[in-house]
């Protein structure tokens, strides 16, 4: 039968299973404390003239007691790392069939993702643009319906696409809340579009010319002073007209007299 440094040695360099090296750890632990006892005993025999008379004899026994505890304590730290390394190889061995599986299910996977995902956004992102523009001109058709146009008014594309009212109801928004990123590296998506931020969405909501609040605003105010001057032109000539027509007194071109 093997001996335990025996068997500890071939633990270090053959093949071996982490519950049979946490074993052989416990046990070199219990024969260290073993080992330990038996050479403070040794020592304390080897320094009594009485019970050891031979001084050679009693060095050689107290040095082989703390030889035999000195070597299986420098093994211990080695035997310790070999089972780190043990468990280590056989967390590998069980994690890697489970990675593998799950590697072939991703390519797999990704593969077909981009085999759908680019022919899908080449199809998908002109179409939303075209929705898009139709509901901005749906929008601007809605908003300049006359009064006789009530129960009239344009649906959204996609509204109409899920029936209507149905999906006014519902509140179901594809072209608002929809994002698709580019496939290729881009933090910028391809959907929504990056739209120019509009200054007049930051104007004041009044009626009126929008041009008051662009650069243009001078050309409303010379509109609206030459407004004001043929207003006041028309005003006074009806007044004269009315002054003139209502006037009953002399009239010299007639030949009266007052």
């Amino acid at each position: 039968m093997s001996t335990l440094e025996e068997r500890i040695a071939a633990a270090l360099v053959d093949d071996v299973k982490s519950p049979d090296v946490a074993a052989l750890i416990a046990e070199t632990e219990a024969a260290i404390t073993d080992a330990d006892t038996n050479a403070k005993a040794e020592r304390i025999k080897g320094l009594d003239l009485l019970a050891s008379p031979d001084a050679i004899d009693a060095r050689e026994e107290m040095q082989a007691a703390e030889f035999a505890r000195d070597r299986l304590q420098a093994a211990l730290p080695r035997l310790q790392k070999r089972h780190c390394e043990v468990v280590a190889a056989e967390e590998f061995e069980h994690w890697l069939p489970r990675r593998e599986a799950v590697k072939a299910r991703r390519d797999a996977l990704a593969a077909k993702l981009g085999d759908l995902y680019v022919p899908f956004i080449n199809e998908a992102i002109p179409l939303l643009l075209e929705v898009e523009e139709a509901d901005a001109e749906v929008r601007r058709v809605n908003a300049e319906a006359p009064q006789d146009a009530a129960g009239m008014h344009l649906h959204s594309v996609e509204e109409e696409a899920r029936g209507g009212e149905i999906g006014r109801l519902h509140n179901l928004q594809i072209m608002k809340d929809l994002r698709l990123p580019s496939w290729e590296a881009s933090s910028v998506p391809l959907w929504p579009p990056h739209h120019p931020i509009d200054p007049t969405l930051f104007m004041p909501m009044v009626s009126g010319d929008r041009r008051r609040y662009s650069g243009e605003w001078w050309k409303v105010k010379e509109e609206e002073a030459q407004a004001w001057r043929e207003q006041a032109a028309r005003e006074t000539a009806e007044r004269e007209a009315k002054a003139l027509e209502n006037y009953h007194g002399p009239r010299w071109w007639q030949g009266e007299r007052a």
